[in-house]
């Protein structure tokens, strides 16, 4: 959820009607005023940059471990 927060409202209108809400294609076609052709790539992106969201996101939060055990010795 918190990595959701971090996309821009866009992809996570798109991303949350899709998936959590089973809003169809060619109907966020129509919401969006876009091909659905295009709601597939748009639901490609997204979802690539919610990924780079919860990389990253995993990438700090194991750095910041690292950090922490360096201290500690």
């Amino acid at each position: 959820q918190q990595a959701m927060m971090q996309l821009d409202p866009k992809c996570q209108f798109i991303l949350e009607s899709y998936y959590l809400h089973e809003v169809d294609a060619q109907k966020l076609a129509q919401w969006l005023k876009i091909s659905p052709d295009s709601v597939h790539m748009t639901i490609k992106r997204c979802r690539d940059r919610l990924k780079t969201v919860l990389t990253d996101g995993v990438a700090v939060e194991r750095q910041a471990s690292c950090l922490n055990r360096v201290d500690e010795v």
